[in-house]
């Protein structure tokens, strides 16, 4: 499969759905943080993101006159995206920033790479360079070191959902590369976006509580829901279709990054040693495992 980057239109469309994905998704965390904090029901937020950005793809599908039914060889991406993505890792990511600081969760909602080169390997079957398994290490550091302030704590549990969003995602990312969609990406999103709205509906029933969305929260919803998360997704499965796994997750750096400077510098969180060095360590893991070489198909 070639990589589109090789062209100067697919450098170009590259270095947008980098940046746009990066700006949209890792300023949702302080933004969905700052609406938890104002009382929302984590799960109640996460299943008002899905709905908006359900109606708005739709709707610029139906402007575009660009709607059409997943074929046969869609559904495997459609399901994968709507179940992995927008299904488990929207329910454990919303869990976890409930109980994690934004910056924390920008972080560690984002260690794809400690089970994205394990999974290249056993799914994908193609062999991973020394490098990517350094990397992955890195990464698995990393995160121990973000989790140690929580030993004892309530937050520990936090940190697991999150470990498990990031693996939700990864499993998301490894269906569309093992089974690539012909539809657009822009295409597929309102049937994975319905799939993962329905499969959250029952959870987001039994979160909700007297006051699931305050007044004060709905900006935020809107803001993440109707603008934030349909124009981020789409960048980053974009990214994700078009680029090997290991290599959009590092593409994708800017998005936990992003998510922690407008942390501390709207929401006011500490940036102490444990935050700094864990990010710097899952970072510079995801970039190690970035070093080039052409992956080999381990025979059946």
């Amino acid at each position: 499969m070639s990589v589109a980057i090789s062209t100067p239109q697919g450098s170009l469309r590259t270095v947008l759905t980098t940046f746009g994905g990066a700006l949209c998704l890792g300023g949702g965390w302080p933004v969905t943080k700052d609406a938890v904090l104002h009382g929302a029901a984590p799960l109640v937020f996460a299943e008002g993101r899905l709905g908006f950005s359900l109606l708005v793809c739709a709707a610029m599908l139906l402007i575009r006159r660009d709607i059409a039914w997943p074929r046969r060889a869609d559904w495997p991406a459609v399901a994968g995206i709507g179940v992995f993505q927008f299904g488990g890792f929207f329910a454990l990511s919303h869990l976890g920033l409930g109980l994690v600081s934004a910056g924390r969760t920008a972080i560690l909602a984002n260690a794809t790479t400690i089970f994205i080169v394990p999974l290249t390997f056993l799914v994908l079957r193609e062999s991973v360079p020394a490098l990517r398994w350094v990397g992955a290490g890195l990464g698995v550091a990393g995160v121990a070191v973000l989790m140690l302030p929580a030993a004892g704590s309530g937050s520990a549990l936090g940190y697991l959902l999150l470990l498990g969003a990031a693996f939700s995602w990864s499993l998301a990312m490894i269906m569309q590369r093992k089974y690539p969609p012909t539809l657009s990406m822009l295409q597929i999103l309102p049937w994975s976006f319905g799939i993962g709205f329905v499969l959250l509906l029952p959870l987001a029933w039994h979160d909700a509580g007297p006051h699931p969305m305050p007044r004060a929260a709905w900006p935020d919803l809107l803001l993440v829901g109707a603008v934030a998360a349909p124009l981020g997704t789409w960048c980053v499965l974009d990214m994700a279709r078009r680029l090997p796994p290991i290599l959009a997750s590092v593409l994708y750096l800017l998005s936990p990054l992003t998510g922690l400077l407008l942390s501390v510098a709207w929401l006011g969180e500490t940036l102490d040693a444990s935050l700094v060095i864990g990010a710097a360590l899952i970072l510079a893991g995801v970039a190690v495992a970035a070093i080039q070489g052409r992956p080999r198909r381990i025979p059946l």
